[in-house]
């Protein structure tokens, strides 16, 4: 179903986001998630061939690549880069990202 599920370290189910489609917070085959020290979520978008940005509550924030063929798995390096392995191309991208604030 192309969605996020979050959950407390208890297990219990909190909320979801997404849903498959190609529009901003919509996902396609979602492969690979982290969070940044924001607590924001990072979602490699494989089937939509992009890295999207979302807040703590699901909310998109932004898409942060949307040239990497197959984005499968993210990470985040003690500096604060974005890595991203591409299984289409067999490769790994090292991304210097900047922190988006939360909007109200």
């Amino acid at each position: 179903n192309n969605c996020v599920y979050i959950y407390n370290s208890e297990g219990q189910f909190l909320f979801q986001f997404g849903g498959e489609g190609s529009g901003e917070g919509q996902l396609k085959s979602p492969k690979g998630i982290c969070t940044d020290r924001a607590g924001n979520i990072i979602v490699a978008d494989s089937g939509n061939s992009r890295v999207e940005m979302f807040d703590k509550t699901g909310r998109f924030l932004r898409h942060i690549t949307t040239d990497i063929e197959w984005p499968c798995a993210v990470a985040m390096a003690t500096e604060g880069q974005l890595v991203v392995t591409d299984d289409w191309d067999h490769t790994v991208s090292i991304l210097n990202i900047q922190h988006v604030p939360n909007l109200t």
